[in-house]
């Protein structure tokens, strides 16, 4: 009898969790739906194949937790549930694991180094050229003063 009283508080206790486990839940499928939007303003390295990777396993388990949820709530409270936290917890364990590895993904190194030394040799002829050209103008601005004063 008191294996019985054991097996109908805990259904009873399930029926009071399930529904914040469930809410809980599809807010957090909702959260990742929007992460992955966000990451195409934040990280534009990431390619587009990897956010539909990770989106697509949204959806996956966004379809497989419909699922189980309409089966539940065709459940009378007497019966056994059929959604079990540690299935729920397994697939959203994956999906975070997809998730975390997509969006920590790094900016990919740029490779300026040579472009940039070569962009800097071109650069300076260039800066002496100008110096020379301000040199000059500051001496002819000078000699015009010069004038200017003498006369």
């Amino acid at each position: 009898m008191t294996k019985d009283m054991s097996k109908y508080e805990a259904r009873k206790n399930w029926n009071a969790q399930s529904k914040s486990m469930i809410d809980k839940t599809q807010k957090s499928i909702a959260n990742y739906r929007k992460k992955i939007e966000a990451l195409k303003e934040s990280k534009p390295w990431i390619t587009e194949d990897e956010r539909n990777d990770v989106m697509e396993k949204v959806t996956d388990f966004d379809t497989w937790f419909a699922d189980v949820v309409s089966k539940e709530e065709g459940l009378k409270p007497h019966e056994d549930s059929k959604l079990e936290i540690k299935d729920v917890m397994k697939k959203a364990k994956d999906l975070q694991k997809l998730f975390t590895k997509v969006s920590g993904k790094k900016k990919p190194k740029e490779e300026k180094k040579e472009e940039d030394e070569e962009k800097e040799d071109e650069e300076k002829p260039k800066s002496d050229s100008e110096e020379e050209v301000k040199k000059e103008e500051k001496a002819e601005n000078k000699t015009e003063e010069a004038k200017s004063e003498d006369l």
